[in-house]
């Protein structure tokens, strides 16, 4: 456990950091997910709706640090690419 003062501050501002992370990448494991059932169900409208909403949770995520902007675009060539060959 921390001992001086700035290092349990350090502690703190890691388990928060940590949380915030936590909820951007489950935000798009979540969309992703979304995306990914509505393009099998074949709703084109659905699925270019959830497209966007990816692209705008990745875009935020890389933003703020918690992603790199090349991960987040390969994510979105990915899922566009699986979207064009459906």
């Amino acid at each position: 456990m921390a001992n001086t003062k700035s290092a349990k501050k350090q502690v703190r501002k890691t388990l928060k950091k940590a949380k915030v992370n936590r909820f951007w990448k489950d935000s798009i494991k979540l969309n992703t997910k979304k995306l990914l059932d509505s393009s099998k169900e074949g709703t084109k409208e659905k699925a270019a709706e959830n497209f966007k909403r990816l692209k705008s949770t990745l875009d935020k995520a890389s933003k703020r640090g918690v992603l790199s902007k090349n991960k987040s675009a390969r994510i979105k060539s990915r899922m566009s690419k699986s979207l064009s060959k459906k």
